[in-house]
């Protein structure tokens, strides 16, 4: 899947959480979160997209470009999970509108936290930074990669498709370069 339909499932995925703020007003908070790294996301990963077809930034982009495709993949699976999560929401059943929507929720919730150890929102926020670093490397040059192989990141396989997602912080050592997120793990 291109980046530009990464970013276009991370807007479709906002859009569907938006539609849980009326029926589950409780987790509103959690909900605007979660719609505000989606579109962070998608923003990222327009920038990476159209920086790829730059000459400007050519030989950075090849140095970051297997990172990109490992957070790509990531983003992928988790929207992927989401959006099959959201099917829930079309089933018929004899229970009310916002018991199906805090019926998906709490079913979303569990689901990433038992993949992660940790909720959607921060496997989001986790990603959205690997990604604006991403560009940033782009914007400033190599010079940030010193930065960048300081971000404590490890990879985790999704069960289901064995797919790679990030998962910061997990005894993870800085490299002398980074030539690919892979090379941490």
């Amino acid at each position: 899947m291109a980046l530009i339909a990464v970013a276009e499932s991370a807007r479709e995925v906002a859009v569907g959480f938006n539609k849980f703020l009326d029926p589950v007003p409780e987790i509103s908070t959690e909900i605007t979160a979660l719609m505000s790294e989606c579109y962070a996301i998608s923003s990222e990963l327009q920038k990476l997209d159209n920086a790829k077809e730059d000459q400007r930034y050519y030989h950075d982009y090849n140095y970051i470009y297997t990172d990109v495709l490992c957070v790509r993949q990531s983003l992928e699976c988790t929207f992927d999970d989401i959006i099959r999560l959201f099917g829930a929401l079309g089933r018929p059943g004899h229970i009310s509108r916002r018991a199906a929507y805090h019926q998906v929720w709490r079913e979303i919730d569990s689901h990433f936290y038992q993949e992660s150890g940790f909720p959607l929102c921060k496997r989001l926020e986790y990603n959205r930074l690997f990604l604006k670093q991403l560009n940033s490397i782009l914007n400033d040059g190599c010079q940030q990669a010193e930065v960048f192989r300081k971000e404590k990141a490890t990879r985790t396989l999704h069960p289901s498709t064995g797919t790679p997602f990030l998962v910061p912080g997990r005894g993870t050592k800085a490299r002398t370069r980074v030539t690919s997120v892979a090379t941490w793990f």
